[in-house]
């Protein structure tokens, strides 16, 4: 990009000179001088304003990255609470429920020992705070005797 302003710079000094009937011999060297620095101070602009693009497209794809983070870690403190709340439950035993969680959308899955405990599961991942919706795929165990 900085040699194409240069050679912008340039041609457009071609032009301009070329428009005035003075060829680039015939500039003073002080009108040589300012052309140059005409066409730094536009290399100068055009990087800038390249950069000012390039950190926001930067900060947008930081923000993008910290918010997908935030939700992970917001997923995994729900499956984690769910889990403890499940554990608590004398009905309900933790290690037979697999709690999975994604965007606050709780997902049990494994058995419960009776239809009322598949109840009391969704209602104790219902009551976790973050909680979106609970999807209870829970098998009610049979026990055979």
């Amino acid at each position: 990009m900085k040699k194409t302003a240069i050679l912008a710079g340039t041609v457009i000094t071609a032009l301009a000179l070329v428009g005035c009937g003075k060829s680039e011999e015939e500039l003073t060297l002080g009108q040589r001088a300012d052309t140059n620095i005409a066409q730094a101070e536009q290399s100068m602009r055009d990087m800038g304003q390249e950069a000012r693009q390039g950190m926001e497209r930067a900060g947008e794809a930081i923000g993008e990255q910290v918010e997908r983070a935030g939700d992970a870690i917001g997923d995994a403190a729900i499956s984690a609470q769910v889990n403890a709340a499940l554990a608590k439950d004398p009905q309900l035993s933790a290690l037979d429920i697999d709690v999975d969680t994604t965007a606050g959308r709780v997902k049990l899955s494994g058995t419960a020992p009776t239809p009322e405990a598949r109840d009391r599961a969704t209602q104790l991942a219902a009551s976790v705070s973050g909680v979106q919706s609970v999807d209870n795929l829970l098998q009610v165990e049979t026990r055979q005797q």
